[in-house]
């Protein structure tokens, strides 16, 4: 319910917790309450709340035109508006505010408008609390008339003018056309139609065009700018120059303002007309005819015109090119003659001649189709080309035609032999082209061998080793050959040696080599060098068929060559592998077991096999041949001293070791002896002394898995702790600081039987006797068993069973009884007394 005095009003709402009131009173206080309502009725009324109603808008709005971009704005008083907000919006879509503005007063001025502009004016009323009560919206259009449209322009290329059109603007009373130049130079155009013309403007140059139209009070904006061109100015400075190398003519001109494409155009006294296009200022005219005359123009275009056409005076192009007929070439005089065609245009030939070799010129010129080129240089190949000239350009040279002089006489005519191939390389200056050359070698006595090449060498093969030569050389061209000259006799290469042998000569460690020659002359002297794999050098030289190299390295294979030498030249070297001379065996080692000693040493390179000799122990020598670097001795005394000698055995030589020493493992302990001390359990184990040793030890193994050792010098020991009713294997085994004699024969040695346990007595009073019975005992063979009385009367009972029976005892007396086991050598401790009482 909203109330203000009798003014109430009921809105009802369903479904919702919002909802307006339309129809209340502007700028008023109302009372608002709230009620909720089911089927059952209305609830109690909520707390009253008071509401104020907003200003309402303002009415009576005008607009008035102030100046060229203000306006003022009036309207009516609005009842308790405290003051007014105008909202300026440019007219959208969207609308786009542009600025607000408040006041109290009822008018406002609204300056910076734009003519011609649409725009949506919003004056509204605030109250007292500053909140925006209703609006009211004012379209407006602000500012007549408005800049002229649709403009044209149409050009007249060949006087520069330009003609422009638009459409009429609203209110206009006027027009004003604009044409504004790059430098800023501004032409004016009035007139009262929409239309104007532009005269007498300058070549080549881009106008900005734009038009403003004029009302009774304001002017409105110009136009957006329009581009305008002339035609392009005419090209100046027009030249034209024919290319005499080539059918291009190349025109130039000076820059015309308001071109974008220049062409140029040649008109041929042939009735021929050629043409090219440029962006810049020159281009070239390409397929003109040669010695032809032209003339030559050039326009300039613009995007919509082109300017007048520029000339030339007339142009002559080259002369058109010869091309040569025959060449012939006089070997005794060195010349050659050059005929060509007639050439279009030529006063004057020239026929030039190029050496291909070092570029050298040679010509001849005439007014006629025929010259001579003399005095050309031997063994060169010649480019030959003619050209027509006529004082002002020459034409492009002819074809070249290619032509050879005489062959040169080969120079500088030399041989190499090759001592290895035994073969000979000939070589000369290759002085001449297209030249194919003779080589001839004469071995005296054998006869002749030829080789033919353009080249500058020729190899013979398969030359006889040992035999004088001599070469010439020749040279020819197909029109010509050259004389020749022999050149000086030489030898071929040596023969090598055969059937090398290598002899060591063992006492001063030195080998000889020998050989046999294979030709009578010509060997001034033989080296012979020796070489090892890891680096070593030997060499000797020889002027006979024998010689000797010394301090030869044991255990080395030399590579022997041995090469024949000439004053030319070697021979090829024959080839042989030495035997090597064993060097001393060295590492010489033993490894001493009880029954036998291995002796080994290092592997010595060379030896085919080895001597080794014991000594020592007595007079005689052991002696083990072996290809192998060890020997087993099996028949060596025990404990003794011996030496050792390895003699390492080769192809021709030998070489022994040095010395080496060694002891024979010490003899196995004899005469071993052991007493028992039955009463401690203690073995004192002894033999007699073994060559060789220094120590010994002895093992006792028992029956009960237990393994007692003693160490001792001295030639007895003491073994403890040794368990009762045991049998024990008694060896003793002799050292010294390298090896073991071995273990002496067993001896078997049992201790003392353990004492009976778990005794008891079992009493018979009808017969007055008694059973005493026991364990058996480890080690006992058999039992002793007595029976004390109280008058110390004994009973005694000797038995290999487990028990005893002792008859006749009194009968309700008190006696002690005691059992011992008895061993092979010992007998056990008795066992404690055990009392018991007889019968009754």
């Amino acid at each position: 319910m909203v109330s203000i005095g009798l003014d109430i009003r009921n809105k009802t709402f369903t479904g919702t917790l919002n909802g307006t009131v339309d129809g209340l009173q502007p700028s008023s206080v109302y009372n608002l309450t709230l009620y909720a309502v089911n089927s059952a009725g209305f609830s109690a009324a909520s707390r009253r709340v008071s509401v104020y109603t907003l200003t309402q808008a303002p009415g009576s709005i005008s607009v008035t035109t102030v100046s060229s971009s203000s306006v003022t704005l009036t309207w009516a008083r609005v009842e308790n508006a405290l003051m007014y907000g105008i909202f300026l919006y440019a007219d959208g879509p969207p609308n786009n505010l542009i600025y607000i503005m408040k006041t109290t007063t009822l008018t406002i001025t609204l300056n910076n408008l734009l003519p011609c502009t649409k725009y949506i004016l919003n004056v509204a009323s605030f109250n007292w609390f500053y909140v925006v009560g209703g609006k009211t919206e004012v379209p407006y259009k602000y500012g007549t008339p408005c800049a002229p449209e649709n403009i044209t322009v149409t050009g007249d290329c060949q006087v520069n003018t330009i003609e422009l059109k638009w459409s009429p603007a609203n209110d206009a009373i006027q027009y004003t056309a604009y044409a504004l130049t790059p430098d800023h130079l501004m032409l004016e155009c009035r007139n009262v139609v929409p239309n104007c013309f532009f005269m007498d403007l300058m070549c080549g140059t881009e106008y900005e065009i734009s038009v403003m139209a004029t009302s009774a009070k304001v002017n409105s904006t110009r136009s957006h700018g329009i581009k305008a061109r002339t035609a392009p100015c005419d090209p100046g400075n027009v030249a034209a120059v024919p290319n005499c190398n080539s059918s291009v003519l190349d025109v130039s001109w000076g820059k015309s303002n308001g071109a974008n494409t220049y062409t140029a155009r040649a008109l041929g006294s042939s009735g021929l007309t050629y043409n090219c296009s440029s962006v810049s200022t020159s281009c070239q005219i390409t397929g003109v005819r040669c010695g032809d005359s032209l003339s030559v123009t050039v326009t300039a275009y613009g995007n919509d015109c082109s300017s007048w056409s520029s000339a030339t005076d007339e142009i002559v192009t080259a002369p058109c090119r010869p091309e040569i007929i025959t060449t012939e070439t006089d070997c005794n005089s060195s010349s050659t003659s050059v005929q060509w065609t007639y050439s279009e245009g030529a006063i004057l030939y020239t026929a030039r001649a190029i050496s291909a070799i070092d570029n050298s010129e040679y010509s001849c010129q005439s007014s006629d189709l025929l010259c001579t080129l003399t005095d050309l240089p031997c063994g060169h190949m010649f480019k030959v080309s003619v050209k027509a000239s006529n004082f002002h350009c020459d034409s492009a040279h002819s074809q070249e035609v290619e032509i050879y002089s005489v062959p040169c006489i080969p120079n500088s005519v030399s041989s190499e032999l090759d001592c290895i191939q035994n073969t000979v390389l000939v070589k000369w200056s290759d002085d001449s082209v297209n030249t194919t050359y003779t080589a001839t070698i004469e071995e005296k006595g054998i006869g002749f061998n030829s080789c033919t090449t353009q080249g500058s060498y020729c190899e013979f093969h398969d030359l006889s080793c040992g035999q004088n030569f001599s070469v010439s050389v020749k040279a020819d061209n197909g029109q010509c050959t050259s004389v020749s000259k022999w050149t000086a006799p030489s030898y071929t290469a040596p023969c090598k040696p055969t059937e090398i042998q290598a002899n060591s000569i063992c006492y001063n460690n030195s080998m000889q080599m020998t050989w046999s020659k294979n030709q009578a002359f010509g060997i001034e002297m033989y080296l012979v060098l020796m070489q090892s794999a890891d680096g070593q050098h030997r060499a000797c030289q020889s002027t006979s068929e024998v010689c000797v190299t010394e301090a030869i390295e044991c255990g080395t294979i030399y590579e022997v060559t041995v090469t024949a030498v000439s004053d030319n030249c070697q021979s090829i070297s024959s080839k042989i592998y030495t035997d090597p001379v064993p060097c001393s065996p060295k590492l010489l080692t033993d490894t001493v077991a009880p029954d036998f000693v291995v002796l080994t040493w290092n592997s010595v390179p060379g030896a085919l096999n080895y001597t080794t000799e014991v000594a020592g122990g007595g007079l005689e020598k052991h002696i083990c041949h072996t290809l192998n670097t060890s020997c087993s001795m099996t028949d060596l005394l025990c404990g003794h001293q011996y030496s050792m000698l390895v003699t390492a055995f080769g192809q021709q030589c030998s070489n022994v070791s040095d010395t080496h020493r060694f002891q024979t493992a010490p003899c196995v302990p004899q005469n071993v002896v052991t007493n028992l001390d039955c009463a401690n359990n203690v073995a004192t184990i002894s033999w007699n002394s073994s060559l060789g040793a220094n120590n010994y030890t002895t093992k006792a193994e028992g029956t009960n898995g237990q393994t007692y050792f003693c160490n001792s010098t001295s030639t007895s020991c003491v073994i403890v702790g040794l368990e009762c009713g045991h049998s024990y294997q008694v060896t003793v085994e002799a050292a010294n600081e390298k090896s073991l004699s071995g273990p002496s024969i067993p001896f078997l040695i049992v201790t003392v039987p353990c004492v009976p346990s778990n005794v008891q007595t079992q009493v018979n009073c009808e017969s007055d006797s008694a059973t005493l019975s026991w364990g058996a005992t480890n080690g006992a063979v058999s039992y002793s068993a007595t029976v004390i009385g109280p008058q110390n009367e004994e009973h005694l009972c000797q038995t290999a069973n487990l028990s005893c029976n002792f008859p006749a005892l009194s009968c309700g007396l008190e006696y002690n009884a005691t059992i011992f086991a008895v061993g092979d050598t010992c007998n056990s401790e008795a066992r404690s007394p055990l009392p018991f009482q007889s019968g009754k």
